[in-house]
């Protein structure tokens, strides 16, 4: 799902061997590294395969406001977060992501949508950037309509040498299925599908994998984190994990995790602001 753009697998080849502060409410230091190691056990489990959710487009208000307390999506907000990659030649360079509200967008499957920018750049240069495009139903899902996302690829010199549209897709063309972007209820073990566009070779799936959870970022302690594990089945090999805070939206962003959902390459945390 394009909250991370296409770029499920960083382009690095070190691990990241940092680990979030994350446990449930009241812990001490030693059960929140337990609560981490919970919350992945859990997510490690077997569940339903990804369902791909009933879509109406009847069941939407057009012009509905998107104020899911874990994808809030209002005049306002932006976002960033920074995490960073190891070069060639071993030094770090920071990769950064800013997300924006982009106001009303496109009808898709005849649906008024509500557009997210996502933008980034990796050592200052813009490297990816996407459109997304969501709605909220009656029941407060939050759909993900379809995305127009270009990668953007650069010389040594920092010349632009090609772009890449490959995964933007719209819902009701060619014969691509909106799914959830965040569900209204979000339980652990809910598999759902968030996109559902083969012929334009988007096909990212998710599953709830923690809720309630606290985790601390530079200092600011999070409370009520929602935890979520998305993957591809495009890429086998590519997975993420991302935590949500309630009235803020994404908080940590996880890449390159292994077969046990552990261990990522990388990670991208929310820039207080």
């Amino acid at each position: 799902m394009a909250l991370s753009g296409k770029r499920l697998q960083p382009d690095l080849a070190h691990k990241d061997v940092g680990l979030p502060e994350i446990a449930m409410k009241h812990q001490s230091p030693l059960l929140a590294v337990a609560g981490l190691l919970a919350l992945r056990a859990f997510a490690t489990q077997a569940c339903a395969e990804p369902a791909l959710p009933v879509f109406d487009p009847a069941n939407f208000v057009p012009g509905a406001a998107i104020d899911h307390p874990y994808l809030p999506l209002k005049p306002g907000f932006r976002s960033e977060s920074l995490g960073l990659r190891r070069a060639d030649d071993g030094t770090s360079v920071e990769e950064r992501t800013v997300l924006a509200y982009g106001g009303v967008g496109p009808t898709l499957a005849g649906v008024v949508s509500t557009v997210l920018s996502d933008e980034v750049r990796d050592g200052g240069v813009l490297v990816e950037q996407t459109l997304d495009y969501f709605a909220q139903d009656r029941q407060g899902n939050v759909w993900y309509l379809g995305e127009d996302s270009v990668e953007i690829t650069h010389d040594a010199k920092g010349g632009v040498t090609g772009k890449d549209s490959t995964g933007s897709w719209h819902a009701g063309v060619n014969g691509a299925l909106p799914g959830y972007a965040m569900p209204a209820a979000p339980k652990p073990g809910l598999a759902y599908q968030q996109e559902h566009a083969p012929a334009d070779k988007a096909l990212d799936q998710a599953e709830i994998a923690g809720v309630d959870g606290t985790l601390t970022i530079g200092g600011q302690v999070y409370e009520h984190v929602l935890s979520i594990f998305e993957s591809t089945p495009l890429e086998p090999g590519a997975a993420e994990m991302k935590y949500y805070a309630p009235g803020v939206g994404v908080i940590r962003v996880e890449e390159g995790l292994d077969k046990t959902r552990a261990n990522p390459a990388m990670h991208f945390d929310l820039v207080p602001g």
